[in-house]
């Protein structure tokens, strides 16, 4: 929306700042920080005024969360965690999900480090992603075991879990008695 406001500068007003307001419009919308430019005029002849165009800039302040739930699948399946979107965005969001040993442990090959990026597109309010975490078959009787993931986003507006989600991996093996 075009904006007019008329200022008046009294005579022997030279260096002394004026200002206006111009209005915006709050919204519950996450989007990029919006910019809107300025142009000065002057009807009086002699008046001299600015070259160029201010800029001003609307900072967003509406924000998302994004949750992960614990997943579970029995050793050799892939463990699948559920992301999800909780407020419309105008943007895609960057999330970075890193692993941690628990009881399952990288060095004992029992899932597969999958940690990296995990970009949700834009508008996907209420929408689930899936990313699923590899995990290795073995013959060890032993007990269940887990490991975390943990969700970062370098953008401001957006808030993670501050505990990261579990995976559990199920033992299926047994051991064979015979007499």
């Amino acid at each position: 929306t075009n904006v007019s406001a008329l200022i008046t500068v009294p005579a022997g007003a030279a260096g002394q700042t004026y200002a206006f307001i111009v209005p915006t419009t709050a919204d519950a919308k996450v989007e990029p920080n919006e910019t809107f430019t300025v142009a000065l005029t002057s009807g009086d002849p002699n008046a001299s005024m600015p070259a160029g165009l201010a800029t001003g800039t609307i900072t967003n302040d509406d924000g998302t969360a994004v949750t992960v739930t614990d997943a579970s699948a029995t050793e050799g399946a892939a463990v699948s965690f559920t992301i999800t979107l909780g407020a419309d965005r105008s943007m895609p969001i960057d999330i970075t999900a890193t692993l941690a040993d628990g009881t399952a442990t990288l060095a004992d090959t029992d899932y597969t480090n999958a940690s990296g990026l995990i970009t949700i597109p834009a508008g996907a309010v209420g929408q689930t992603y899936t990313f699923s975490i590899p995990t290795t078959a073995d013959a060890k009787v032993e007990p269940n075991e887990t490991f975390t993931v943990a969700l970062t986003s370098s953008d401001p507006n957006v808030s993670v879990p501050a505990v990261p989600a579990t995976g559990t991996i199920t033992n299926d093996d047994s051991y064979a008695v015979s007499i």
